[in-house]
């Protein structure tokens, strides 16, 4: 449909769009670029050139190269009727968003369509393309909030480093909206952070591409479509362009995959020139396809994109789509395709995507299934894989850090890795990402890339050029990279310009009087102004490979001459400054780690830095460039004391080698150059000034001990011949000529060895050989004897240490001598005045020497050295006209120039302290000290007591002479008197005795005018006398006295203490640092000091009168390299410049380099340890913020899941305990013998009812306790059993009065264990009317336990637990306390045990025969039980013991009242064995009777034993209560004489004997026993 000539409701919106382009100049475009070019200063490219080569972008240079013609040429490339354009006011107030309608069927090519985006939208050619894709119905956000905004921060550190397109639907839900909140913030971020003009981010590119059916409701007038379809979508208003897609439908919410999948493949594709493309390219952008969640259409684009080989990345962990094909992904690469696994992954795919989306038919989840294995097989090739996954809900999730996964993603898809343009395009790509670990890792490590990689020019100035692209200059640097050939004047010229921080260098320049634009190009003469600006803030005339001058008609240096190794050092000097001027820090210890002189250059830059401070107005940059003195200073010192330690000799001649691009200047002179006071005191410093100052000469100790070492120097260099016994000269150097002769005497095989030694020692940089006493050449192992007699004297004179003290003696003499002036009578003595004054003058003369020596060296002004000279010429001047003149003439008073000598005794002796103490171990950091104290303590201290000082002297003078005149004695007396009291304490005026206080008058006023009893005319009172005495003078001095002595006094000497701790370690290098100025001061003077150095004067005066008779010049220098000459005047000014051309020695830098890297892989070690620990920190609070963060289903799966397994426990346990059950049921049976405990061997037969749960008559659970666990001398450690004791109330009232407490500790009397104790005790009774009365009566309480140790045949004795109760012999139980049971420890009870033989029954009739039954040729018996109330249980007739009555009354009453339901007819609480005895064989005398009447055999009618006597499996049991019993057997013959209705009314009954009876507790145990004795069946 046209835009133009649409009559049928279409819309003409680009009419609108076209006029608004026709309105604008045609000149505007033009002015765009030119003014786009005119910023980034890179010109217009030709025809073919690949525009990644260069900062511009397509579009303008397409448009530069166009004709630009009319601007609505541009609309003519689309057809019409395919399309519509127009703006979407999408938000109020902003800005409205363009479009582009397509028609998808006559839509013209994806070239076609681009190109129109490009011209229309105005908008370049993106680099990479990111496609986000997922269906909005499908998608759904995360529960963790941390991955939608790690996902948003990768989108944006991708999207704010290179020019991209993020691609999504448009919508403003799903991933649409979160691209367009992203989008939202990052906008917001730029608008707050930077203004638009200094913004050089690329431009945020999002362009959704919708279905037109989506957004209909917004395009009314393209065309309509059919009411009550599906929810349409509203277009997220924070994507800057949108592109709609027509196919005709009105329900294809997936019309825009083929567009989106032709777009990324036209992108993808390698440029072709065309009508519509004018520059072409070899190189393809990179597209990339981001899957996040998704539903089955996601999963048909993804096999699109693999189709097309275009990369995709997976989110596994987001859901859905995304998940299957990773998982899918997973199990197909790394599992081998068997049949088996197949079938396994098939059925679990079809789970997974029936779980996934479960409205899926079952033909549906099949189809999607055979798409997904295809996709993924389609993925996986030999040598390209086009799927990655990205873990999102893991611990290790890393979605800021999406660019990594981006970049492996797309040279996983990567075909030929071999060509240069594609290794240029991921390098570039990594570059513009910022990922220099992938570019090691990925690209130079990697065995698929070539292995010498080509790095352009263009990407390493990049590099430089990049914020926060440090590493890769570091990387390319590493991987071969030469910047020899890298640097020329343009491109150095624009690394200034299209530096970053453009603000630091102009305000740099500006501080020091030049001009700077803001942006745009700089003046023409910047390089020579930037000399400039560096030779003044370094202080150094440093040679500069790029600042040659092109005016020269001989430049200074031939590029093509310099050889690679001089070119690499300085072109990396020159990048050195660059990055510091830029303020590039990182950068800077980039290439000092690349540096051939770590140690200068370290010191350089400290420098610099240091000198930078100076112009920096901003205090957090000034606190950042003192930081870096610091750390370079450290850096310095640390690389030269690893140098020391591998090798003290190398390093230490090192120290004395030159550095050709610093001046020719060596690294401690550098050092002294930036005052960088740590690395001159260091050791290897040390031994260098100490060598220096000892001048290759030594005194030897073995000769005149007893002398001190100046002694012997000064009396070898003034008497010459002791320097044969007090002088070593072997270390001395020697010069060529001597050399020459040493070569002569050794033999000639050894002589070309020795040569090489020596040019390898000796030469440095250039080789000086001066002519006749130039001087000498270092050699350390030469012989003595090559020495003749006076190049001896000369090498002791030559020598700082024979300087030095040759000074000091000069000096002392000179303090002699004008102390002796000063003190000789009257005018004194002209020639010691004359001699004064020619020593002074030789003075002045070389201290003028040594100021212009140290500005020509070391490029600085010595203020206090120019005030030194300024005062002795001024005392040379007062003391010639003043004494010398003066007095001689009468001008002069000699009082005068005796205080004229005086001053100069003050000035000259303090002097010596300054000048010679440096050279003083022992005074030298002592002074230095002091100084400090000086300047900072002594001068708060004075601060202080100025101000009591002027209190108490103005309060003092007003009460002590209130009619003094005011004048200047007044002002004297306020000042003298409270500075005497300082120290003086006088106390006579206090009173008022003056006579001290000397009182001047004033002028013009009578003596009386201080006198007593004087009327003042302008005061009509009556005064005393003029110096009186106050009280308040004493509190004047007492507060003055305290404050200052007490206070102040002690105040200072606290702040001396404090500085000397503080600067102890300090003092030492300073003094250092002064000491070293102090001997390379001494080794440049010459031999003779003042004023002997006046004969040195005439000597060079005649020497050169003789060169100027003979027309010689000064004595030139040859230079190693070459045939260039310079006088000996550049030698002492120290202005040698390095020879062009020549090959520089690099065998030299070896050793500092190594140190340099040996120093720097420590502190990276260093560092990385650091780092290590703070990832680990930061790891940790990551995943203890996710653990924290765990969905609420984890955590109830985990509960449920950890309730289960207890539960499984639990069944288990039971499982185990009902199984020892079965096997103690299968072993009774197989043994034909019951449960329990059947001997009374301790702990032989292990007790079960004692460990059954619950507990006895509770629902109390027991421990469980396996068999092997019973005994207690088996460890188990997991025993913790529960707790339980019955409380009082469970007792009877009766039986109460006898139980234990629940506490045994607060039971009175207290119980004793293992014995038996009687009590007396109230015992409530009732009487015979029914009333209850209380009777003492004693009670015998037996603690005893009746388990018998078969071994020993005697009792057992119980242990007693931490707690102090008894611990059960018997083992575990399961629970603590006393259960159930009435006394802790052992609860005896009485069984009863009544037997008869059962008679034979009549199966015919059921009535008993006369015959007994047999079984197994064994009788039956049967026993008399009744069943217990509280236990429902049948129970053989007993009782519990409690004291009151012996066990056989126990025995007997129980008997009666369980079994017969009666009291006993006879009541006796003491019964013996005997008595009970009788009383159970009187019911067997009525069965006597008949037995011995009606049967012929003797049968014995009653039988009586006790059977079994210890411990009872009872259930009551427990760890600390248990229950004994004592059975006694009774058998009757027949039983008849048993009423049954007394039995019946006691519910009492005879049971038959078996192993199958059930009873109480282990009564069935006591009834096997009762068979065996009468060997009865059982």
């Amino acid at each position: 449909m046209s835009s133009d000539e649409d009559d049928d409701g279409g819309l003409k919106v680009s009419e609108g769009v076209a006029e608004e382009r026709l309105q604008v100049p045609l000149s505007w475009y033009k002015r765009r670029t030119l003014l786009f070019r005119q910023k980034k200063r890179i010109p217009l490219l030709c025809c073919g050139h690949d525009s990644d080569d260069s900062e511009v972008d397509d579009l303008h240079l397409e448009l530069a190269r166009s004709d630009l013609g009319s601007a609505t040429s541009l609309l003519y490339q689309l057809p019409q009727g395919s399309y519509m354009e127009g703006v979407l006011p999408l938000r109020y107030g902003e800005e409205s968003r363009p479009y582009l309608l397509l028609n998808k069927v006559n839509c013209p090519s994806m070239e076609v369509i681009s190109e129109h985006l490009h011209r229309t939208w105005r908008i370049e050619r993106p680099k990479v393309i990111l496609s986000l894709y997922c269906e909005p119905e499908h998608f759904s956000l995360w529960k963790r909030r941390k991955i939608y905004d790690a996902l948003q921060t990768g989108l944006i550190k991708l999207a704010s480093t290179t020019n991209m397109w993020l691609i999504t639907n448009g919508a403003n839900l799903g991933v649409g909206k979160l691209v367009g909140d992203a989008m939202k913030r990052e906008k917001a971020r730029r608008e707050y952070m930077m203004p638009k003009e200094d913004d050089d981010q690329p431009m945020l590119r999002a362009v959704g591409i919708s279905p037109f059916c989506a957004v209909a409701h917004m395009m009314p007038r393209w065309r309509t479509i059919q009411d009550g379809l599906s929810e349409q979508w509203e277009l997220n208003p924070d994507h800057t362009h949108f592109i709609v897609v027509d196919d005709g439908t009105d329900d294809n919410w997936n019309a825009e995959h083929e567009l989106r999948l032709q777009l990324q493949h036209h992108y993808s594709s390698p440029r072709r020139a065309s009508s519509y493309c004018v520059l072409p390219s070899k190189k393809a952008n990179p597209v990339v396809c981001v899957l996040v969640q998704g539903g089955p259409a996601s999963i048909q684009y993804v096999q699109g994109c693999v189709q097309q080989e275009t990369p995709v990345l997976l989110l596994k962990g987001s859901g859905k789509a995304a998940d299957l094909l990773a998982f899918a992904y997973e199990e197909i690469k790394e599992r081998p395709p068997q049949d088996d696994w197949i079938q396994y992954l098939r059925a679990e795919l079809s789970r997974r995507i029936f779980k996934t989306f479960p409205k899926l038919s079952q033909e549906e989840v099949q189809e999607l299934k055979e798409l997904i294995i295809n996709c993924v097989n389609d993925a996986i090739k030999e040598d390209q894989v086009f799927l990655s996954i990205l873990e999102v809900q893991g611990f290790h999730d890393d979605l800021e850090n999406l660019d990594h996964y981006i970049l492996t993603a797309i040279w996983k898809a990567q075909a030929d890795v071999s060509d240069d343009i594609v290794v240029q395009s991921d390098l570039q790509l990594t570059l513009q990402w910022n990922r220099p670990d992938l570019a090691l890792s990925e690209i130079f490590q990697s065995p698929y890339f070539p292995d010498n990689i080509k790095i352009p020019p263009r990407l390493f100035e990049k590099a430089l050029l990049k914020k926060d692209r440090e590493e890769f200059v570091e990387l390319f640097l590493s991987q071969g990279f030469d910047p020899g050939d890298f640097l020329t004047r343009s491109r150095y010229r624009r690394l200034f310009e299209n530096a970053d921080d453009r603000e630091f260098i102009k305000g740099v320049f500006g501080a020091m009087g030049y001009n700077l634009p803001d942006f745009g190009l700089l003046p023409d003469n910047f390089l020579t102004t930037l000399k400039k600006v560096i030779c003044q803030i370094a202080e150094v005339n440093v040679y500069f490979f790029c600042y040659e001058d092109p005016t020269k008609e001989q430049p200074n240096t031939d590029r093509a001459a310099l050889s690679s190794f001089q070119k690499r050092t300085k072109v990396m000097m020159d990048l050195l400054l660059w990055a510091i001027l830029v303020n590039k820090q990182r950068l800077v210890r980039i290439i000092w780690e690349q540096a051939e002189d770590p140690i200068p250059l370290a010191l350089y830059i400290r420098r610099v830095y240091m000198s930078l401070t100076k112009f920096v107005e901003d205090t957090t940059l000034r606190k950042e460039m003192e930081a870096l003195v610091v750390e370079y200073e450290d850096l310095a010192v640390g690389v030269l004391d690893t140098g020391y330690k591998e090798s003290t000799n190398k390093a230490t001649d090192i120290l004395n080698e030159t550095i050709p691009d610093l001046k020719v200047k060596t690294a401690i002179e550098v050092a002294y150059d930036s005052k960088c006071k740590k690395f001159i005191a260091h050791p290897c410093c040390r031994k260098w000034v100490k060598r220096t100052y000892m001048g290759g000469i030594s005194v030897k100790k073995t000769m005149a001990n007893f002398l001190p070492g100046w002694l012997k120097i000064l009396l070898s260099a003034f008497l010459i011949f002791p320097m044969f016994f007090f002088i070593d000269f072997r270390f001395l150097r020697l010069n060529a000529e001597e050399q020459g002769r040493w070569e002569v005497l050794r033999p000639r095989s050894q002589q070309s060895g020795m040569l090489n030694s020596v040019r390898s020692q000796n030469l440095t940089y250039v080789e000086r050989q001066m002519e006749e006493g130039s001087g000498y050449h270092c050699n350390c192992t030469l012989n003595t004897c090559m020495l003749n007699f006076f190049r001896r004297i000369k090498a002791l004179w030559t020598a700082p240490i024979t300087k030095y003290w040759a000074h000091v003696l000069c000096y002392m003499i000179f303090l002699f001598l004008l102390s002796l002036s000063g003190l000789l009578p009257g005018c004194g003595n002209i020639l010691l005045d004359t001699a004064i004054s020619l020593w002074m003058t030789t003075s002045i003369v070389e201290l003028i020497r040594t100021i212009y020596r140290d500005i020509e060296m070391f490029r600085r002004h010595n203020f206090w050295g120019y005030t030194e000279t300024i005062l002795i010429f001024l005392f040379w001047a007062a003391h010639f006209v003043v004494k010398v003149v003066g007095t001689r003439v009468g001008l002069v008073h000699p009082k005068d120039a005796k205080l004229l000598l005086a001053i100069m005794v003050f000035f000259f002796f303090p002097r010596l302290l300054y000048v010679f103490a440096p050279n003083s171990l022992s005074l030298g950091p002592r002074l230095v000290m002091l100084r400090k104290m000086i300047r900072r303590d002594l001068a708060v201290f004075f601060q202080l007591l100025v101000v009591f000082m002027c209190i108490h002297g103005i309060v003092s003078q007003i009460l002590l002479q209130p009619w003094h005149q005011l004048d200047s004695s007044v002002v004297e007396m306020v000042i003298w008197r409270p500075w005497l009291h300082v120290w003086l304490t006088p106390y006579d005026y206090l009173e008022g005795n003056c006579e001290g206080l000397v009182v001047v008058p004033p002028p013009n006023q009578p003596p009386s005018w201080y006198a007593p009893n004087v009327t003042m005319p302008t005061c009509p009172a009556e005064t005393s006398d003029a110096c009186e005495g106050h009280w308040f003078l004493y509190m004047s001095l007492n507060f003055y006295l305290i404050c200052v002595r007490f206070g102040l006094l002690t105040v200072l000497f606290a702040m001396f203490n404090d500085t000397y701790q503080r600067v102890r370690g300090e003092s030492r290098e300073i003094w250092m640092y002064q000491r070293y100025k102090l001997i390379i001061d001494l080794d440049r003077r010459d031999s003779l000091p003042p004023p002997l150095v006046i004969f040195h004067y005439i000597y060079m005066l005649g020497r050169y009168l003789c060169w100027c008779w003979k027309c010689r010049i000064v004595p030139k220098i040859k230079v190693a390299y070459g045939e260039k000459t310079y006088s000996s005047q550049d030698l002492v000014d120290g202005g040698l410049d390095v020879p062009d051309g020549e090959e520089l020695d690099e065998d030299r830098f070896s050793f500092w380099k190594s140190c340099a890297h040996s120093f720097n892989s420590s502190q990276r070690k260093q560092a990385a340890q650091e780092d290590k620990q703070m990832t680990q920190n930061d790891v940790y609070e990551q995943v203890s913020d996710d653990l924290s963060r765990l969905d609420v289903r984890v955590r109830r799966r985990h509960d449920r899941l950890h309730d289960r397994v207890v539960k499984v426990e639990k069944m288990m346990q039971e499982s185990m305990l009902t199984l020892e059950t079965i096997k103690h049921l299968l072993l009774t049976k197989e043994s034909r013998e019951v449960e329990g405990v059947s001997t009374t061997q301790t702990g032989a037969v292990l007790h079960i009812a004692a460990r059954q749960s619950p507990y006895f008559g509770t629902k109390k659970k027991r421990f469980p306790v396996f068999d092997k666990y019973v005994p207690w001398k088996v460890l188990f450690v997991e025993y913790d059993p529960p707790r339980y004791t019955a409380p009082m109330e469970y007792f009877s009232e009766w039986f109460r009065q006898f139980a234990d407490e629940v506490d045994p500790s607060t039971q009175q009397p207290p119980p004793v264990w293992n014995d038996v104790v009687g009590y007396k005790m109230q015992i409530w009774h009732e009487g015979e009317g029914g009333e209850r009365e209380q009777l003492e009566e004693v009670m015998e309480v037996d603690r005893r336990s009746w388990i018998e140790d078969k071994d020993k045949g005697v009792s057992i004795r119980y242990n007693i637990t931490a707690e102090d109760v008894p611990q059960n012999p018997m083992g575990r139980t399961g629970l603590r306390g006393k259960g159930a049971l009435f006394r802790w420890g052992p609860n005896h009870s009485m069984l009863a045990i009544c037997t008869r033989w059962k008679h034979a029954v009549d199966p015919a009739t059921g009535d008993e025969q006369e015959e007994y039954l047999l079984v197994e040729g064994k009788r039956v018996l049967e026993f008399l039980s009744y069943k217990e109330p509280d236990f429902e249980e049948w129970a053989i007739p007993g009782a519990m013991t409690a004291g009151l009555e012996s066990k056989y009354s126990v025995l007997h009453r129980a008997f009666c009242t369980k079994a017969l339901g009666k009291q006993p007819a006879v009541v006796d609480r003491h019964m013996d064995e005997s008595k009970v005895k009788q009383l159970f064989e009187a019911y067997a005398a009525d069965e006597r009777d008949y037995t011995s009447s009606d049967r012929d055999d003797s049968i014995e009618t009653f039988s009586a034993a006790m059977i079994y006597r210890g411990y009872v499996d009872d259930p009551r049991n427990t760890d600390s209560a248990w229950v004994e019993t004592e059975a006694w057997h009774f058998h009757y013959e027949s039983g008849e004489s048993f009423l049954e209705e007394e039995m019946v009314m006691a519910g009492s009954r005879w049971q038959e004997v078996s192993r199958h009876v059930k009873l109480f507790a282990s009564h069935a145990s006591v009834i096997q026993e009762a068979a065996a004795r009468l060997n009865a069946y059982f």
